[in-house]
This record gives C-alpha cells, sequence and structure tokens, in this order.
C-alpha cells in the first residue's frame, strides 16, 4: 500500500513538475501545457461547463498551431466540436468536424515520419556498419513523406533526418555535409524543435562527418559541446565517449584515449548498458591494448594488462551480428591478437579470413575497409613475417592513396596507422 502511494504520489509530481530539457523553449514543453489545458477542459465538459471550456480550447488551439503540434490541433477541433453540438450548432459541428478530420489525417503523416525514422535510428543504433541496403531502404522511405512535407515542419525535419542517415551509410561526404548544413538552417528557421535527442543525434553525426573528413577541431569542438549536457545518468554519455575515444585514436592520442576508454567503462552504469555497447568498449580496449604494445609500450593500460583472449572473445560474442561492422573490427584485431600473443595458426586463420569475405564482405565494404583486409589475408598467408609485410607495404600504401581518404565508420585506427604498428612487432 505504500509503495502505491508512493508511486501515485511521484506521478503526479512528475505531472506538475517542469519540463527538463537543454531547449526549455521546445515543442515538447508545449505540448505537455497544452494536455494540460485540455485534459481540464474535457473535465469541464464532462459536467456540460461549456462556456469555459470552449475559452480554454481555442486558446490551447492558437498555442498548439503556432509550435505545430497537429496532434494537439485534431483534439481541439474535435473538443470544439463537441462544444458546438452540445449548444445545438449544427453548421459549426460540422466545420470542426473537417478540420478535424483534415488536421487528423496530418497529424497520421507526422506520426509515419516519426516511427520511420525511430525506426531507422533503432536499426543503427548498435552498428559501425555503412551499408548500401539501409541507404536504399532510406530512399524508399522518404519518397512517400516528400508529398506531406510542407504540410508539417516535423515531416520536413524526419526527411532531414533520414537524408543524413542515408548519406553516411553511402559514405557520400558531399550530400552528408550537406544534409548536416540544411538540417542546422532549419533548426534555426524552426527553433522549437530541437530537443535534447535531436541534439545528439545530429551533433553526434556532424563529429562522425568531421571526423571521416580528419576535420579535427571542428569536430573537438561538437565533442566539447555534447559533454556539457550528455549524463552517464541519462545513458547519453557513452555515445559521445565512443567517438571522443576515436577522436584520439585517429590522432595517435594514445594517452588521451587510454582515459576516455577508463571514464567510460569505469562509470557505475557501464554494467547497466546493452550488451551490444559493453561488447563494443571491450573492442575499443583490445585495439588500445595491441597500439600501446607495439608503439608506446611505456604506457600503462591497466584495464587490459593479462586479459585471457578467451575473456575477450566471449565479451564480443554480442557483435556478431553486425558483419561489415563492429564484427569486422573483432575479425580483424582478433588475428592481430593471436599473432600478438604467439599462438596462430596462420594458414587456419588466412582460411577464416577468406571464408568471412566471401560469406559477409563481398561487395558491401566501403573501399578502405576492403582494400586492408585483402592485405590482411595477404600477410596471414605470408605468416607475417618481415620480408612478406615489406613486399606488401608499398603496394598496400599505393592503392590507400589512389583513393579518397576519408575514414570509414569502421575504422578504430587509421588503417595506414594500423599497418605501421603491425610492421613494429614484426620479426
Amino acid at each position: 500500500m505504500l509503495k502505491g502511494n508512493l508511486i501515485n504520489k511521484l506521478s503526479e509530481l512528475i505531472l506538475i513538475g517542469e519540463h527538463s530539457d537543454i531547449n526549455k523553449n521546445n515543442y515538447i514543453k508545449v505540448q505537455f501545457e497544452c494536455e494540460k489545458q485540455l485534459t481540464i477542459a474535457k473535465k469541464l465538459l464532462f459536467v456540460n461547463v461549456y462556456h469555459n471550456a470552449e475559452k480554454l480550447v481555442k486558446k490551447v488551439l492558437k498555442r498548439a498551431a503556432s509550435f505545430h503540434i497537429v496532434d494537439v490541433e485534431a483534439e481541439c477541433y474535435q473538443l470544439l466540436r463537441k462544444i458546438n453540438y452540445l449548444k445545438g450548432f449544427p453548421d459549426k459541428t460540422e466545420h470542426f468536424n473537417l478540420l478535424s478530420e483534415q488536421k487528423l489525417l496530418v497529424s497520421s503523416k507526422v506520426d509515419e515520419a516519426r516511427g520511420t525514422i525511430e525506426l531507422f535510428l533503432s536499426e543503427i543504433k548498435f552498428l559501425r556498419t555503412q551499408s548500401k541496403d539501409i541507404a536504399e531502404r532510406c530512399s524508399q522511405y522518404i519518397l512517400p513523406l516528400v508529398a506531406y512535407d510542407k504540410k508539417s515542419p516535423f515531416i520536413e525535419l524526419a526527411i532531414l533526418r533520414l537524408r543524413m542517415i542515408k548519406a553516411h551509410q553511402d559514405n557520400d561526404m558531399e550530400e552528408w555535409g550537406t544534409t548536416i548544413s540544411e538540417l542546422q538552417g532549419f533548426l534555426k528557421q524552426y527553433p522549437h524543435l530541437l530537443t535534447e535527442h535531436l541534439k545528439l543525434e545530429l551533433n553526434v553525426s556532424y563529429i562522425k562527418y568531421h571526423l571521416a573528413l580528419s576535420s579535427y577541431s571542428k569536430a573537438n569542438k561538437a565533442i566539447k559541446s555534447l559533454l556539457q549536457f550528455t549524463t552517464f545518468e541519462a545513458f547519453n554519455r557513452h555515445e559521445v565517449l565512443a567517438e571522443q575515444y576515436l577522436f584520439y585514436c585517429q590522432r595517435d592520442k594514445l594517452e588521451k584515449a587510454v582515459e576516455v576508454f577508463t571514464e567510460a567503462t569505469q562509470s557505475l552504469q557501464f554494467k547497466m548498458l546493452d550488451t551490444m555497447d559493453q561488447a563494443a568498449w571491450s573492442l575499443r580496449g583490445a585495439y588500445l591494448h595491441f597500439m600501446i604494445n607495439l608503439t608506446a609500450p611505456k604506457l600503462k593500460f591497466k584495464d587490459y594488462k593479462g586479459k585471457k583472449l578467451t575473456s575477450f572473445f566471449n565479451e564480443c560474442k554480442p557483435v556478431s551480428k553486425d558483419k561489415t561492422g563492429y564484427h569486422l573490427q573483432f575479425v580483424i584485431i582478433r588475428v592481430l591478437l593471436l599473432h600478438l600473443k604467439d599462438s596462430i595458426d596462420y594458414d587456419s586463420e588466412q582460411n577464416s579470413l577468406k571464408v568471412y569475405q566471401s560469406r559477409h564482405l563481398k561487395k558491401r565494404l566501403p573501399v578502405r575497409s576492403t582494400i586492408f583486409y585483402a592485405y590482411l589475408i595477404k600477410l596471414t598467408k605470408g605468416h607475417f613475417k618481415k620480408g612478406s609485410y615489406q613486399t606488401l607495404t608499398k603496394s598496400f600504401l599505393k592503392e590507400m592513396e589512389s583513393h579518397p581518404p576519408h575514414i570509414e565508420h569502421s575504422e578504430v585506427f587509421r588503417y595506414e596507422h594500423l599497418w605501421a604498428a603491425i610492421g613494429n612487432g614484426l620479426r
């Protein structure tokens, strides 16, 4: 009984409490306020007090319309329809019924747009993949929404977000940058649409974009901005730290990368993360361990000191479904760690790499990952011998230089730097 009373009291506090978000003037705060007022209006109408209810509903309608909250507008028209039927005004009742139907249609399309973007965001949340399949499906979902984009800024926003996902998955740097700029401009036009979730989504994409271009000062500025409002308690800080980790790795700032890794994995909330997230951090630790051993052996990294490979392999089981992303990272680092531990059957591992390539990677990887993986197979075939490495290095670097140097989503350290580190450990 006490527990039930406590839950009821806490629920009441949440209902009357202030909306908490970085943007205090966003539409969510207004929607909460409007819904509270409409609840009062409904209670008045239950006892036929429609004069005060009408004033309240008209006031809410005006406010909801200025913030483009179509579902609230639709509900207002439904209440006005009821009020006018109670008054006995058939013309006005019919008028508000028509307006209600029109707003419900737009509301349905807004909900469809939200559902679509949430579907894709949920799909890519635990992926480090760049998938043509996801990009193509984004295009298919965008087309039917375009016909309604002028009906509501929420639909325009969903289209821009889908375009941003599509450009990233296509690794289309020009379209990606253009869409981010358009989305930033759109939010200046409609600042009330900016929520904490959207700011995180937009800025994480912005960071990924500038990391891909090696525009480190811009990426760092966005990282610092996100670190100011994200927290472990809200379970959004780990996502930012994952990009900050890459920021330091790609610049070979190993000591800083260790600090970020330690901050993330020693937080009280780490064990509460999804197993996929935990496995991803385990992978990040493994890459750090490998690079530190071969390029900065004096740097202390106690988290991975003495860690058994079997333990690491078990930790990474959750990433097995992300074949061209996190699991590709695992396949690569697995071979490198086995070599580092001097417990590798080169012929068997070469065969495993080729089978994985044939089953999961063929024509699905971006160009840099394709090149690196092909040369890793060749190096494994040559038993990681120094002579084989030296022979391969020249052609590897030449092939890398012949393509745009955009860092791909599945890269932890730049492939050129990882290749150079491998060379440091060869006999």
